[in-house]
């Protein structure tokens, strides 16, 4: 069941194998908090709370800035706690640890898919905020894809509907900073729309 989890490297110890496909599962558990906070904000307009805000010389731009900026800072936080407890637990129990910097790398890489889902919460706000389920159904298929796709033998056009598919795996394979650019691009692109919504 292991193997099938992993990639086939032999160059790559399966350490490093689990560590990249421990990183792509936390990653999709620390979207989650920076989601909720990006939710938050349609959630205290339904019930009024955002009242006080808007009677003041605050506008609806500046409000939606700060939950997602939010939402971007949480994001960054939840993934360096995951690299520092991670490397952390496995210096202190692994003959041969991972290195901190390669741990360090293959967290932070994992941030453009998490500012795209970001993103993608902020349009819906934005523009659908009735759509603001839909958010949900996708972390959770991208979890599915990220976890079981191997399992499953999803078809590839699936596995590339998650953003979390066109990440490197970091040790297992190598920089590439295309994909990083890309997806960058595209969560600025959904945060635009949802500011303009």
């Amino acid at each position: 069941i292991m193997k099938a989890f992993l990639a086939n490297e032999p160059d790559v110890s399966m350490t490093e194998q689990f560590v990249g496909l421990l990183m792509a599962i936390m990653s999709l558990i620390s979207t989650i908090p920076a989601v909720l906070i990006v939710l938050k904000l349609k959630t205290e307009e339904s019930k009024n709370r955002t009242e006080h805000f808007f009677s003041r010389a605050v506008s609806r731009t500046f409000v939606m800035a700060n939950y997602c900026g939010l939402g971007v800072v949480v994001s960054f936080v939840m993934q360096s706690l995951v690299a520092i407890g991670l490397w952390s637990v496995g210096n202190s129990l692994m003959d041969e640890g991972v290195s901190f910097s390669s741990t360090f790398g293959s967290a932070i890489v994992y941030l453009p898919a998490m500012w795209v889902v970001i993103g993608l919460a902020v349009l819906i706000v934005g523009a659908l905020p009735k759509a603001a389920g839909f958010v949900w159904f996708y972390v959770v298929y991208c979890f599915v894809v990220v976890y079981l796709s191997v399992l499953l033998n999803f078809p590839e056009w699936m596995n590339k509907l998650s953003v979390f598919e066109h990440i490197p795996q970091i040790p297992v394979e190598n920089m590439q900073f295309m994909p990083i650019i890309t997806l960058t691009l595209l969560s600025i692109v959904l945060a635009i729309i949802g500011f303009i919504g």
